[in-house]
């Protein structure tokens, strides 16, 4: 019999800090957040007219991007999302939180960009994507989102339940800020797989400030420094 090639597990990677991913461990729920804390004030605007069209007091959302393996690494993403040495990329199952959304009355979609002139354009074809729509300039993020509108109390949080799914591996793994020093990233790396071992999460240091695999290949291939010099 042959044997079916297995297929790639698609993961949505969230970039954020290290609380937040605390948090997410030891509550196991995700806080979706509210737009108008966003840096881009038209997306925040418009997800706000979008929900005032449905009749809705309240939008929330969590903003992932797409990496196919969980491999690699966005320096944009880290400077803007998740700066610092108390940065962090989670790197979740796709399918598992599609299923979670689906469950708790919300939708995981990816995003869809446009320029000025299609806005202008092609009225019908954007008004379908509401609220999963963005402006060109933010191509680059391959963004996914997870999008909840409803009626909450003031100051009240919307949240994913996760708890059934996180013993599941809805997480595979999280990278921390390639900031941090080697010691202290190795120490917290040993902590993080100590005290949750159970939801066998694999914790990694990203590379994308310095790749030691790229060191090595390159370093292999050039000539050693003796074959170059010149004899007298």
């Amino acid at each position: 019999m042959k044997r079916m090639p297995k297929t790639r597990l698609a993961l949505l990677s969230h970039y954020t800090q290290l609380p937040i991913l605390l948090d997410i461990l030891e509550r196991k729920r995700i806080v979706l957040g509210n737009p108008d804390a966003w840096d881009d004030k038209t997306d925040a605007n418009m997800l706000k007219k979008y929900a005032e069209s449905k009749n809705m007091d309240n939008i929330r959302l969590l903003c992932l991007t797409e990496n196919p393996d969980g491999m690699n690494d966005n320096i944009l993403h880290w400077n803007a999302y998740a700066s610092g040495k108390s940065g962090c990329r989670i790197n979740f199952d796709k399918r598992k939180l599609l299923k979670i959304a689906r469950e708790q009355g919300a939708v995981l979609k990816e995003i869809d960009y446009l320029n000025s002139e299609e806005l202008e354009n092609q009225p019908d074809k954007w008004r379908r994507k509401l609220p999963f729509l963005k402006r060109s300039p933010y191509a680059f993020e391959n963004e996914w989102r997870v999008m909840w509108l409803g009626t909450l109390k003031k100051d009240e949080d919307f949240e994913l339940d996760i708890s059934k799914e996180l013993s599941g591996g809805l997480i595979k793994s999280v990278r921390l800020s390639p900031e941090l020093p080697k010691s202290l990233a190795k120490n917290l790396r040993s902590f993080l797989e100590k005290r949750y071992k159970k939801y066998r999460i694999k914790f990694v240091q990203s590379w994308v400030l310095q790749n030691p695999d790229w060191e090595r290949t390159v370093k292999k291939s050039l000539p050693s420094p003796s074959t170059n010099r010149r004899k007298p």
